[in-house]
């Protein structure tokens, strides 16, 4: 089923994303070098997140030139070629769980979360997340089958029990995301619509409802849906080669995901946006183009400084660890749920 058109489309979205994204990311993972404040855990989830995605925006490239000289596609050879890439899929995939995870937890247990050692945190997430990786790898090399593929891709470059596997858990985590951004939605929801509040903590919850419904959007217009309806075509016994087809289009909506984390960014934190805007300035500055700084700055404050400022005092540590996420004050809100206060303005990018 698969044409020639068929493989120039998706050859043309491959150049275009990796244009677009790799921009994107490199900026995120620069801004995370570059600013000690933002190594938080949120941080470096992101930032384990834009670094994979990019591995794999650039890995694409190896199935392109593969389809340019000429040869024939066999499968073994494909799914070895790309097997780092196939790896990296998958982790990338289950970070995004993670992060989800992490801002419901940022919020249900703020104190906990913000005092938990980092590396024994990330080890947390990572180790299953690998565990997920290589079983896909060992699978699809215990049951590898030859046969000609139309794309050297990695859902075409899987046999099928790896392929249901791999779409099968990666559905899985897509409905972690989802169910833990609507719980997170539904908390701050919630802790808004008690009457005795501040304005302030008003704003500030319309702000991360906001960001929340953004975030929650993007990924069911990418990654959720592809990933359902491979699972539903597996399940309900589609032919090979509609599958095959459908899998093959399937990369147009991961590369979406992949270049999207800056953009988000940059669209919902107005805190994010003085991070990236001299960054921009000095890369476009290098090809002579110049940007009004009044654009760039109008803004304005380090955002690392104002966070300073507001710390909550430690004394107010016990009470705060009883709380419950609906008892807890805007002014703390603000503090723990960094990546969505950060989402539209607030004054504090950080997250422990």
């Amino acid at each position: 089923m698969f044409t020639s058109t068929d493989r120039y489309i998706i050859w043309t979205c491959i150049g275009v994303f990796n244009v677009v994204g790799l921009f994107g990311n490199c900026n995120v993972i620069y801004a995370h070098y570059r600013l000690p404040s933002l190594r938080t855990k949120y941080g470096m989830l992101l930032t384990l997140l834009v670094s994979s995605q990019s591995f794999c925006l650039l890995y694409e490239w190896v199935g392109v030139l593969y389809a340019l000289s000429g040869e024939i596609i066999l499968r073994l050879f494909c799914f070895r070629l790309l097997s780092p890439y196939v790896f990296m899929h998958c982790v990338q995939s289950g970070l995004m769980a993670a992060i989800s995870t992490d801002l419901l937890l940022s919020i249900t247990m703020p104190i906990r979360h913000r005092l938990m050692s980092m590396h024994c945190y990330l080890l947390l997430y990572l180790i299953p997340i690998f565990c997920y990786a290589a079983s896909v790898l060992i699978t699809a090399e215990l049951t590898m089958e030859e046969k000609i593929i139309p794309v050297c891709q990695p859902p075409l470059s899987l046999p099928y029990i790896a392929n249901r596997l791999w779409y099968f858990v990666a559905l899985l985590l897509n409905g972690v995301v989802v169910i833990t951004y609507i719980t997170t939605f539904a908390l701050i929801k919630k802790r808004r619509g008690r009457k005795k509040r501040l304005e302030d903590d008003s704003d500030v919850e319309a702000k991360a409802l906001k960001s929340l419904s953004v975030l929650l959007l993007m990924f069911l217009c990418t990654r959720f849906w592809s990933t359902a309806i491979s699972n539903i075509m597996n399940f309900a016994g589609a032919s090979r080669e509609a599958i095959d087809w459908v899998h093959g289009y399937a990369i147009i909506p991961a590369l979406t995901c992949y270049s999207s984390s800056f953009y988000v960014c940059i669209f919902r934190s107005r805190e994010y946006r003085k991070i990236f805007s001299p960054q921009i300035s000095r890369f476009l500055a290098t090809f002579g183009v110049k940007v009004d700084r009044r654009f760039l700055y109008r803004d304005a404050t380090d955002c690392s400084i104002k966070y300073r400022s507001n710390r909550t005092p430690s004394r107010d540590l016990p009470s705060l660890i009883n709380n419950s996420p609906l008892e807890i004050t805007g002014s703390q809100l603000r503090m723990f749920i960094s990546p969505l206060v950060v989402s539209e303005g607030s004054t504090s990018p950080n997250r422990a």
